[in-house]
């Protein structure tokens, strides 16, 4: 148990319960903060993601309508 002790308080001393509560709230805090962050970065993510598959959508079609249109040429030749 001593070692224990130790291990988690190396210089001896025990934070009083005033002050690990207003550590435990700043911390809250921060993850608050940055789940907020990850949150917008993940959406700003899906929306880009969306959009690269539409770009690549739109695109293949284009893509695919030209080649219709050369074989119509080459038919008619």
């Amino acid at each position: 148990m001593r070692t224990q002790f130790f291990e988690l308080y190396p210089s001896g001393h025990i934070p009083t319960v005033e002050k690990l509560e207003k550590s435990i709230t700043a911390l809250r805090k921060k993850l608050s903060a940055m789940n907020t962050e990850y949150n917008q970065a993940d959406k700003k993510a899906r929306e880009l993601a969306d959009a690269q598959r539409t770009i690549e959508d739109y695109l293949r079609q284009e893509q695919s309508r030209d080649q219709q249109k050369k074989r119509k040429r080459n038919d008619l030749e």
